[in-house]
């Protein structure tokens, strides 16, 4: 089975109506303004692992479902995107919700974007990827973005913003200004497969 390639944008104000508007942001993004998906997913009770799980079909209302999700303690989207390739592929959206702070990310197959574990090869994907991170920051405006091998929301904006580099394999912390550039960008020694070292 294929590890995931997880990308991560973090926000600092939780409430459904902040986590509806992003989600729906980056559910536009990845499926070119259709608002096509294939599942949606999300927890009605933690304690009782109550999933309520819905098929894509032409009755539903994307919205409405984007409105329930961003209520829910956790929740899962699947859509194709062609984000990432030039291909059509399927990836998975998730609402992580923390006390302060919530995230939204994307899980792709690393199989999917990564053919090869030739450096010019990992370095594309690099691009790709980083040229999506900003992309989104113009429409999300995000404390912060990472994207690693299997990566998992680890910290606050505020703890990020002191930590910085070394933590994911790519991590964008836009500044005060909220501008991106180079110095926002933190590349880290290791490519997004998790195993090989960048030349630097």
């Amino acid at each position: 089975m294929s590890n995931n390639i997880t990308v991560g944008f973090v926000f600092d104000k939780i409430n459904t109506n902040t986590i509806n508007n992003k989600l729906k942001l980056i559910i536009k993004y990845l499926s070119c303004g259709t608002m096509k998906y294939e599942k949606i997913k999300f927890c009605e009770s933690l304690e009782e692992e109550k999933w309520i799980e819905i098929i894509s079909n032409k009755y539903n209302n994307i919205e409405k479902l984007l409105y329930q999700l961003s209520q829910k303690n956790y929740g899962e989207i699947s859509l194709y995107t062609n984000a990432f390739t030039n291909n059509n592929i399927l990836v998975s959206v998730y609402v992580l919700k923390e006390k302060n702070f919530f995230a939204i990310t994307i899980d792709v197959e690393e199989e999917k974007i990564i053919y090869s574990y030739e450096s010019d090869v990992l370095s594309e994907v690099d691009d790709r990827v980083i040229f999506i991170m900003q992309e989104l920051y113009e429409k999300l405006e995000y404390s912060y973005a990472f994207c690693d091998n299997e990566a998992e929301l680890l910290f606050s904006p505020y703890d990020m913003k002191r930590l910085k580099s070394d933590i994911y394999s790519i991590c964008i912390i836009p500044s005060d200004s909220r501008k991106i550039n180079e110095s926002n960008i933190y590349i880290s020694s290791w490519y997004l497969n998790g195993l090989s070292k960048r030349n630097n």
